[in-house]
């Protein structure tokens, strides 16, 4: 505070920013949450207001106290187990981390995504972070973080129950925190060890272990590891059945839980209570504790807190591969720039004669590159087309459906269909031809999905003529994916009665005459009825399609042929799609 003073009155704004972090840390050692969370967002703006000066210097400084404030803002949420918050600062901090390339902070940012998705008992996932941040803590061969980053990935092995994996890294941990001398690495690594014995059931080496740990606590004054080193002592007198020592180590726990908020503890404090209770058959405190802890864990795991951290989690994946799509675009950019200058100079020395062939292979090459552009255009917007956002957020709504109504079949089943789905539509957008065996695959998946999706609305049936052979016959895929999500959306879905959509192959000199006909409104009549304030979703599948064919019928003499015949034009109702296409073997 002293400090913090003086650079006050100097207006050493740096510096401010350290005094506040520093007195952030002070509160949070002594377990004060609230008022440590306070002093790091005082850091935190600091660093933010300097990472947009002019001064370069400055500036990365800034960006970089921005970021450590903002994951020590994560440290402290996660210690209160607010996890959805601890995620949002660990990924604001991991994001700023990557884009400075300060490999220190993005090992931590990454180890704090992995306490998060622990405490959520994601463990697959929390083993991914952790490694991660092992990797970059040995690039700095920091070996206090090392430890860190070892004894993390010990508890994850121990959780997931492979004690051997977890004793390895946890001895490894120690041997590192034994050259530092490090207590309370110390203290954290004989607690870990004690746990392992008392899986095994040496109950007695194990309280030595949690006894050892608690020493070195009380000695740092850690009310965090305090309150968790008296609940395992407690819970290893409850397993050799000395119940009254038990019960005097789970208040002595629960006393600073409560006191700094520390939701888990209390909820496992809760929990051994009523255990013990039991044991000593006082039901009626056994059934106190027990609803304590029930309503406990519930407010630590709701669905909405799961729902926002998968929410943050998909939003730091999407940025980041954003950024990495612009980083490559620059350099790309550059090497374009680089070589239209040495064309130039090349173009200057070699004279008048060399500079005609030179133009003349340019405009040869830049005929190829814009063909290029033109069928990776196609396959991008087709891909997009076949799995859009839409259709892949309304199937995971689907199965959140299927999971919430306890139906764990049918949501294993939609889970299982999408996932063949979208792996077959990832496979076939790379080829310009496939199988037409395999493109029936695809469309028998799609339409499946698409029926579950809309509670049975509709039937459906792909009809293949018996003289076509599917194994041998090749077409363009997903050429009917777009039509059939129209037929459905806007066709279907617009009628009353339940509907049909027919998928037909058939042999026609030479060709694959491939129909998808619907019984829906029609194109005109649904066009109507959604007014002209939506643009019609039909058109642009058409215009994507026609592009894909004109850029495959420039490299045939046989041309595809595409039509849309609005049925109740006919006095039919529906629509129907058709593509005759030439036979083409693989």
């Amino acid at each position: 505070r002293k400090s913090l003073e003086i650079r006050k009155k100097i207006e050493d704004y740096e510096g401010i920013s350290k005094s506040y972090n520093n007195i952030g840390l002070f509160f949070c050692n002594l377990g004060d949450y609230e008022k440590a969370i306070e002093y790091y967002k005082k850091a935190q703006k600091i660093k933010e207001k300097l990472s947009e000066s002019p001064d370069y210097a400055e500036a990365a400084s800034g960006k970089k106290g921005n970021a450590i404030a903002l994951n020590n803002i994560g440290n402290v949420f996660f210690y209160q187990c607010n996890y959805d918050e601890a995620l949002n600062y660990y990924q604001q901090a991991l994001k700023i981390f990557e884009e400075i390339n300060f490999v220190p902070g993005i090992a931590s940012a990454l180890n704090g995504n992995g306490l998060v998705f622990e405490a959520l008992e994601n463990y697959e996932k929390a083993l991914e972070y952790y490694l991660k941040a092992l990797k970059a803590h040995e690039q700095t061969k920091n070996i206090g973080e090392i430890a860190n980053c070892q004894n993390n990935i010990g508890n994850v092995y121990s959780k997931m129950s492979d004690y051997d994996k977890a004793l390895e890294y946890y001895l490894k941990a120690l041997e590192n925190r034994e050259k530092l001398n490090d207590k309370s690495g110390l203290a954290q690594s004989y607690n870990n060890i004690g746990i392992i014995y008392k899986i095994r059931k040496d109950y007695k080496k194990a309280t030595g272990y949690f006894e050892m740990a608690l020493n070195i606590n009380i000695e740092l004054n850690n009310l965090h590891e305090i309150a968790l080193n008296y609940i395992a002592i407690g819970r290893n007198y409850k397993e050799t059945q000395e119940y009254d020592i038990a019960l005097f180590y789970i208040s002595k726990s629960m006393e600073i839980a409560q006191k700094i908020i520390m939701k888990r503890t209390i909820q496992l404090n809760y929990e051994t209570m009523s255990e013990i209770y039991g044991l000593m058959n006082n039901f009626q405190k056994s059934l106190e504790y027990y609803k304590l802890s029930v309503a406990v864990k519930d407010s630590i795991q709701s669905g909405e807190v799961q729902n926002q951290i998968s929410e943050l989690q998909i939003k730091y994946e999407t940025e980041k591969k954003q950024r990495e799509v612009e980083l490559l675009t620059k350099e790309i950019d550059i090497k374009e720039l680089q070589l239209s200058r040495s064309r130039y100079l090349f173009i200057g020395l070699i004279g008048l004669v060399a500079l005609i062939i030179v133009i003349a292979l340019l405009f040869v090459k830049q005929n190829k590159l814009k063909e290029q552009q033109k069928t990776s255009d196609a396959r991008q917007k087709l891909l997009r087309s076949q799995m859009n956002p839409h259709f892949i957020f309304n199937s995971l709504i689907a199965i959140q459906s299927f999971i919430f109504k306890s139906e764990p079949a049918e949501a294993g089943k939609f889970l299982s269909r999408f996932a063949k789905l979208m792996r077959l539509i990832l496979d076939n957008s790379r080829e310009e031809y496939v199988l037409l065996a395999k493109e029936i695959n695809t469309l028998e998946h799609y339409l499946s999905l698409q029926k579950l999706r809309f509670d049975n609305k509709f039937d459906y049936s792909i009809d293949i003529d018996p003289r076509i052979n599917t194994e041998t016959i090749s077409i363009p895929p997903m050429l009917a994916q777009p039509f059939i999500e129209n037929s459905v959306e806007h066709g279907i879905l617009l009628k009353s009665e339940k509907g049909s959509i027919k998928v037909r192959f058939k042999h026609n000199n030479g060709f694959i005459t491939f129909e998808v006909e619907d019984n829906g409104i029609g194109f005109n009549a649904a066009k109507k009825i959604e007014g002209r304030s939506k643009k019609d979703h039909k058109s642009l599948t058409t215009e994507i399609t026609k592009e894909r064919l004109a850029i495959l019928n420039k490299r045939s003499k046989r041309k595809i042929k595409f039509n849309i015949i609005d049925l109740c034009q006919q006095d039919i109702e529906g629509t129907l799609v058709r593509f005759d296409i030439p036979y083409k073997y693989l």
